[in-house]
């Protein structure tokens, strides 16, 4: 669910990892628990909710009730007075008003530290230390016990496998990168993955000293030249730098590269966006994947392959340098490199040649000649993008300006639905706007006060909008109260007098922030305490960032949520548990103490993820435990009825339905709802968002009907109220689940209509409606389409939507991409067109591991999927080898239990069984049967799906019998669990259907398959694919008991049905009207299928070519068929077919074929069946 509430914050311009999200919800202070009585309800100030996905999408939980608006004890009356301010330091020569210096938490340089700490992990490993040895008491004590002499045995201690030398640039233009710099060092050091970490500075500037020297920065050099790497161990060389140096100019970078590459891994950290990368003289930057002989491997020893191509088409030369942008998207890959030794994903690589080319001669110059402010104004904007000019605009407001208070202001105005990139600012600082002040007295780049060139600044303000500017305060002002800074700390100037107060803030210095009462409480100063809610001596204990403003409110965080907290801390001592369920647990713990004001404990959350992990892990003992404890958390909270114990009651409904206790939950989230209208009013905000949850419990939890009728009177109420009374992304959010209600219940209709309603009014908001990926809502279309059907539009819906897509960052991709692909992939194989479909498999693994991480539930799905398309492509050696693999990671990932890892050891059996080891694979595929049938009982929709394939293995091993009887007690089982028409009941028929077909009776067959026909055909749209399989198994048995011309009239509708679903000449398509001409044929109806047959001779000709074995084939049949017509000029037709068949047949493959045979016997002067 917080993939969900992350995605919504992103689409408002909110860009943070769920752990940020975490921080926000205890750092946040509450702007107000009421709402006027007779005022209009206040504004949400939760981000839209995002489009979801199909059933077994993670679930969010947004505001269930929660009050952000309104007057409430931190928000003040507005005074005359004018409000206070913050400032940058000023210069020592500035004069005029009274300032005092207060500290400020800025902007922190590096996003989500925590998921790229986490991106790091698999490099978590130890070796055998080569210099450090301890006692090893066991075996000194067992050597002794053998020789009877006092010798010991020593042991290597277990060290780190890496360490790392960080090479920070120095050059003129990473002046604004130096905090970036500290911060990746602090992660480095944090993460326990390195031996040690060596600090290195880079000039790459146009200086003639050293390139690298250990130590700080300019100012402070004085540590040997050059890197030291230690021969004997491994070291991992990471270069921070923007690549725009002279030296980078040059090729000495790229050479000092290729050197340090020998001997170890070399990476350059690159904190401008790609967009953005300077040229190189290496040649440009690609996106490859690459490869290596062994973990950690020097980048002279990688191999880089084109991520589409096949190997050896695109030759590649010299040596693979990774350059990664601090995201997480680009450094698991790179991180998959390092600890598997191959990248999981494409990734950005400079190839640096053994010669790099002389640069050029440098053109002459004219002397340079100062620039007005209208010529540094229009080489910005004609460089900039427009965010850029946006915040360069924003920036005139602010005088004076330093590197932490531009971060400031930039942070704040990332809201706009603009793009944000932190390189943005960089194209401002060094647009040639703004300069050094020449009084500056600050010692670090970092605090120095710049301004802009005169008249610069009137120029930016002309070109933006008049709020921008006049905004900038209050947003940063806002920013601070939100948020409290996450960076390091910087000394600002508040306007104001008192202690220590100085007057030198000049009188034309503009704020960054308007330092309203809230702010200043915030930053520690008085500015008016809200009055104290208990009597002296009785507060409670426990104080925190943000506590409690009421006894409900203490009763929750010193009651309930302890317990709820131990729980979570006992899943983290058990290493047993797979890392789905350990990671939000290790979280919950994080969060024992956080309070968010006007929100609650937003712990709940993060445990009700837990509680989904456990169930789906099918870890019952813990599973049992967590019900228990949230069924007894929400009976104490059933007497209050506060905004938060709401808020927290109907969060634990919400975890005990991911328990599969609905039944229970719904209850408890129906009385929130009932005391919300009391509160606010049935059509109020609070009231809807808590009703959206219910109407998608009940989704979840396969109770379609009730969801329907929820869904259908919340659209009902909605149409009652005007769009300005609520969020219209909470209409869209409720628009979307109940077409998924309606698609389960198999009204496609219906459900397209309304997915396409929610496009059409995502479309005319130009995208901001959808808060979350829209393809997630066209994968949801395509799917209502196929069921009706309708297979071509749906292609084309899926491929316009992958299309539109490419454009966007990788960073905005919430899954969309990923389920986009995948359903392609099985649209393209439910069409025969498997082979299309496997290069989609394989961009749905890279899409989903770049998105939610290679040990993700959705990726192992994304990995089975794609071998089992290469298992029934035949490429079994590749599936096997993969399999293996992925089992391991399954197993670690989501447990032994889960569904997906139970699937990824079935095929293990299943590949057995397609390379004809049929008893290896009854007997693993009993094992297992054995072991989930005792977890699961015989009758779950997993347990029957592997009863279905042992019965298809005992088949094709030539067990008939055993197969039928064994498919025979499938099939009633299924009648009773299932609905008639469930796909897994056709399947299990037409198993049966052959099974009873090769022990020769084929009447009874016949019949089985008849039934199964009249019941598909009264439930299934008409045209549905769905019949295709039951009538081709038909025609088969219909033509071996002679009976052709029934034969010809399923030939036929099969024929039709892949014409409107697959197209004229889909293989499919020509296939099936090959074997109705074919049955027409041999029925007797010569002159009919002579007509057929021609046209799809023409169609493969033109479509495979004319030699290719499908077009001989049909003109053999075509030739036959002239032949039995008995007219004079059709016996020569016939007969120049067949020569011209066996001329082609031989050529292509040799007299002993048994087409140029069958065509030698035609031609042998008889026409008959070959």
């Amino acid at each position: 669910m917080f993939d969900r509430l992350t995605a919504v914050l992103g689409s408002a311009g909110v860009d943070v990892s769920t752990d940020e999200l975490l921080d926000v919800l205890w750092l946040a202070v509450a702007l107000g628990a009421g709402e006027p009585e007779d005022g209009p309800p206040p504004e949400r100030q939760a981000g839209p909710r995002p489009a979801p996905g199909p059933p077994d999408e993670a679930e969010d939980a947004l505001d269930l009730d929660v009050d952000h608006g309104g007057p409430g004890p931190l928000r003040e009356s507005h005074s005359v007075e004018p409000p206070q301010g913050l400032y940058a330091p000023a210069g020592p020569g500035d004069r005029g008003r009274p300032s005092r210096s207060v500290g400020v938490h800025g902007v922190r340089a590096l996003r989500s530290p925590r998921a790229l700490g986490r991106a790091m992990r698999p490099l978590r490993r130890t070796v055998d230390s080569r210099t450090e040895l301890v006692l090893d008491e066991h075996a000194t004590v067992d050597r002794m016990a053998e020789t009877g002499l006092p010798e010991p045995v020593l042991r290597p201690l277990p060290e780190r496998w890496l360490s790392a030398a960080l090479l920070i640039d120095d050059g003129p233009s990473m002046v604004l990168w130096r905090q970036l710099a500290d911060e990746v060092k602090a992660l480095l050091q944090a993460q326990g993955i390195f031996r040690d970490i060596r600090t290195y500075t880079m000039d790459s500037g146009d200086g003639t000293g050293p390139l690298v020297r250990s130590g700080g920065y300019a100012g402070a050099r004085g540590g040997a030249d050059g890197l030291r790497l230690d021969p004997t161990r491994r070291t991992l060389v990471l270069v921070l730098s923007d690549m725009v140096g002279e030296r980078w100019r040059t090729g000495a970078v790229h050479a000092a590269l290729r050197t340090w590459a020998v001997r170890a891994p070399v990476a350059v950290l690159q904190p401008l966006p790609e967009r953005m990368w300077p040229q190189s003289p290496a040649g440009p930057v690609e996106r490859l994947l690459v490869s290596s002989p062994h973990p950690a491997a020097p980048g002279r020893a990688l191999t880089v392959s084109h991520p589409v191509f096949p190997d050896g088409m695109m030759p590649y030369s010299g040596t693979a340098i990774p350059v990664l942008e601090p995201t997480t998207g680009q450094l698991v890959p790179w991180v998959s490199l390092l600890a598997t030794r191959r990248s999981c994903a494409p990734m950005p690589v400079m190839l640096v040649p053994d010669e790099i080319p002389p640069l050029p001669p440098a053109p002459s110059r004219p002397p340079s000649r100062p620039l007005s402010a209208g010529e540094r104004f229009r080489r910005f904007r004609e460089a900039a993008s427009p965010e850029s000019s946006l915040l360069a605009g924003a920036l005139a407001s602010v005088t004076p300006l330093t590197l932490p208070v531009m971060r400031l202001v930039h942070e704040a105005h990332r809201g706009d639905g603009a793009r944000f990139h932190p390189a943005q600012l960089a194209e401002v600082f060094l647009g040639g706007l703004l300069r050094r002040r020449a009084d500056a007295t600050a010692k670090s780049a970092e605090n120095a006060e710049h301004e802009f060139y005169p008249g610069v600044a009137d120029l930016l303000l002309d070109t933006v909008r008049t709020s921008v500017a006049l905004d900038t305060a209050e947003r940063v002002s806002d920013y601070l109260l939100r948020r409290g800074g996450e960076g390091p700390e910087f000394r600002a100037r508040l306007d104001a007098e008192g202690p220590g107060a100085t007057w030198d803030l000049p009188e034309h210095a503009g704020p960054f922030a308007a330092a309203s009462p809230q702010l200043l409480r915030r930053l520690g100063l008085s500015g008016g305490e809200p009055p104290e809610r208990y009597p002296a001596g009785l507060k409670p204990t426990g104080y925190i960032a943000d506590e409690p403003e009421s006894p409900a409110e203490w009763f929750i965080l010193d009651r309930v949520v302890p317990p709820l907290v131990s729980f979570a801390g006992r899943i983290l001592a058990d290493p047993t548990l797979p890392d789905m369920v350990r990671r939000p647990a290790e979280h919950v713990v994080e969060l024992d103490r956080a309070w968010a004001a006007g929100f609650g404990w937003p712990g709940v959350q993060v445990l009700n993820t837990v509680g989904k992990a456990l169930n789906d892990a099918r870890i019952t003992a813990y599973r049992d435990q967590l019900a228990q404890l949230l069924q007894w958390s929400a009976e104490q909270l059933t007497e209050s009825t506060d905004l938060v114990t709401r808020q927290m009651r109907g969060l634990i409904a919400i975890g005990l339905s991911e328990l599969g206790m609905t039944e229970a939950a719904v209850p408890h989230l129906r009385s929130v709802i009932r005391l919300s209208g009391v509160e606010h009013g049935p059509l109020h905000a609070y009231t809807f968002g808590a009703r959206i949850h219910l109407h998608e419990m009940l989704f979840d939890a396969g109770w379609l009907t009730e969801a329907e009728a929820e869904g259908r009177a919340l659209l009902a109420d909605f149409d009652l109220v005007t769009p300005d009374q609520y969020e219209r992304t909470m209409w869209a959010y409720c628009v979307q689940h109940q077409a998924f209600t309606l698609h389960g219940l198999g009204r496609w209709r219906e459900a397209e209509e309304l997915l396409r309603t929610v496009l059409a009014a995502n479309e005319e908001t130009d995208g901001s409606l959808l808060s979350a990926d829209p393809l997630s809502v066209v994968v949801w279309l395509s799917v209502a389409l196929s069921a009706q059907g309708r297979y071509a539009e749906a292609e084309r819906e899926l491929r316009a939507g992958l299309l539109a897509a490419e454009g966007r960052p990788a960073d905005e991709d919430t899954g969309g991409r990923h389920m986009a692909l995948a359903a392609l992939a099985d649209l393209l194989h439910e069409s025969d067109r498997s082979e299309d479909a496997e290069p989609l498999r394989r961009a749905a693994v890279r899409a989903s591991e770049e998105c939610y991480g290679a040990d993700h539930e959705r990726t192992v799905q994304a990995r089975y999927d794609w071998l089992v398309l290469l298992n029934l492509l035949g490429r079994h050696t590749e599936a096997l080898r993969g399999i293996e693999e992925l089992e391991a990671d399954a197993v670690e990932a989501l447990g032994a239990q889960h569904t997906v890892t139970i699937r990824v050891r079935h095929l293990h059996g299943l590949i057995a069984a397609d390379t004809q080891e049929h008893e290896q694979s009854l007997a693993s595929q009993r094992r297992l049967l054995d072991e989930v049938t005792g977890l699961l009982g015989a009758t779950h929709p997993t347990t029957m799906a592997l009863r279905h394939d042992y019965g298809t293995v005992l088949r094709d091993a030539g067990r008939h019998g055993q197969a039928e009887k064994w498919l025979e007690a499938l099939l009633r089982d299924e009648g009773k669990h299932l609905e008639p028409g469930d796909s897994m009941v056709a399947a299990t028929t037409l198993s049966l259907v052959e099974a009873i077909a090769s022990q020769d009776r084929v009447d009874e067959a016949l019949a089985i398959c008849h039934k199964l026909l009249r019941t598909q055909v009264r439930n299934l749209p008409e045209g549905s694919l769905r019949t295709a399989a039951t009538r081709r198994q038909l025609v088969r048995l219909l033509a071996g008991t002679d009976a052709y011309g029934e034969a010809a009239e399923h030939a036929n509708v099969l024929w039709s049905v892949y014409r409107g679903a697959l197209g004229e000449e889909a293989p499919k398509t020509l296939t099936a009207a090959h074997q109705y001409g074919l049955q027409l044929h041999r029925a007797g109806r010569h002159q009919q299928a002579v007509e057929v047959l021609e046209t799809v001779i023409e169609a493969r000709a033109r479509v495979l070519g004319p030699t290719d074995r499908a077009t001989l084939r049909s003109r053999m049949r075509f030739g036959d068929a002239l032949a039995a017509l008995a007219v004079a000029h059709t016996k020569g037709r016939a007969h120049h077919e067949w020569a011209a068949v066996r001329e082609a047949a031989v050529r292509e493959w040799g007299e002993e074929d048994e087409l140029a045979q069958m065509a030698a016997k035609a031609l042998g002067a008889r026409t008959g069946e070959p």
